[in-house]
């Protein structure tokens, strides 16, 4: 072996290393940022569900004070399943002859200066009148 081409060897050598911690490193930016996408549209399919589930929670009782009561109870009976993913908070009326449920939500990102995510999804349903005799 030449006396130049150890010399080279030695040169390029852990020049390797810097590619590959590139790589790992955006590897993982990218899986945190899918990972992120990932639990945010988890969030929002339960807040989804709490804003249903609570409407029809309030649509089997026929007074509005109980149908809110009852409505916002179950509201966020399911949203503490999002636990610390989100701040999220709900309020329930009755418009007529429906319960309306409606949950605001905010997911803060994982990544500092990617903007939070901010919803409100509303859920509506029938209030149940009981049977004529």
């Amino acid at each position: 072996m030449s006396p130049q081409s150890h010399r080279r060897q030695a040169e390029e050598f852990g020049f390797i290393s810097v590619e590959i911690l590139g790589a790992v490193f955006l590897s993982f930016l990218v899986l945190v940022a899918l990972m992120n996408i990932i639990v945010v549209q988890y969030g929002l399919g339960v807040v989804r569900a709490a804003a249903d589930e609570g409407a029809r929670s309030g649509a089997r009782l026929n007074s509005g004070a109980s149908a809110t009561a009852a409505c916002e109870a179950r509201a966020a009976d399911v949203l503490q399943s999002i636990g610390r993913l989100a701040d999220a908070s709900s309020g329930c009326t009755v418009d007529g002859d429906q319960v309306r449920s409606v949950v605001n939500v905010r997911f803060e990102p994982w990544f500092p200066g990617v903007p939070a995510v901010e919803e409100q999804i509303e859920g509506r349903s029938v209030l149940e009148r009981p049977p004529l005799p």
